[in-house]
């Protein structure tokens, strides 16, 4: 199966009001290898909703049926829609935090 490797990445919770209760999570990280041929060495990746999560092998499994495999260690970060925006265009769970102080 063709994967893509991250590392300094993070499971992101969103944070929704109108459903508080209903967990919705994403994955946001950097390349370090794609064996699919969309990313280059260092890219960011914001990925489409986390259908599966496998600790074991640490691998995540999206809604589009790409497996990504997680280097290192990660953090879970929860976000609001304008915080998974910002993820969205380019921006790190750490700068999002330093805009937010």
């Amino acid at each position: 199966m063709l994967t893509t490797t991250l590392f300094d990445w993070a499971i992101v919770e969103l944070v929704a009001e109108d459903s508080p209760h209903q967990k919705r999570l994403f994955l946001w990280g950097l390349v370090s290898e794609d064996l699919l041929g969309r990313f280059q060495n260092g890219d960011y990746v914001f990925t489409s909703l986390i259908t599966a999560i496998y600790p074991d092998s640490r691998q995540v499994i999206t809604k589009t049926n790409h497996v990504y495999n997680l280097v290192g260690p990660g953090q879970r970060v929860k976000a609001s829609g304008d915080e998974l925006e910002m993820l969205r265009n380019g921006y790190s769970p750490g700068d999002i935090e330093l805009i937010k102080s």
